[in-house]
């Protein structure tokens, strides 16, 4: 068996792996299921086209603040939805906004 995957295995390898819902998916190090943060503010919209977007702002348990977009676009020939989150973090606000 070779040791060397192809561009096509790895490519299918990392299809195949688990994805975490977001940071801090999952559970702490004590067994402590993971408390979801505060969401403060969220609104959604509907594009013009085939595309819905979200943003939250949400505070986290040390008090720190993210904002998440969202956006969501349903694949025509399976008919699922893909989602893509962009999360920034309160320090960056400052550069991103």
């Amino acid at each position: 068996m070779s040791a060397t995957l192809t561009a096509a295995s790895r490519e299918k390898s990392y299809r195949d792996r688990p994805v975490s819902n977001g940071p801090g998916a999952g559970r702490q190090s004590g067994g402590k299921p993971k408390v979801e943060p505060k969401i403060i503010h969220q609104t959604f919209f509907k594009s013009v086209g085939p595309r819905t977007y979200a943003s939250q702002v949400k505070e986290l348990g040390n008090g720190n603040q993210l904002l998440v977009l969202t956006e969501g676009k349903r694949d025509d020939t399976t008919g699922e939805v893909r989602k893509t989150r962009l999360f920034v973090y309160a320090e960056d606000f400052a550069a991103f906004f």
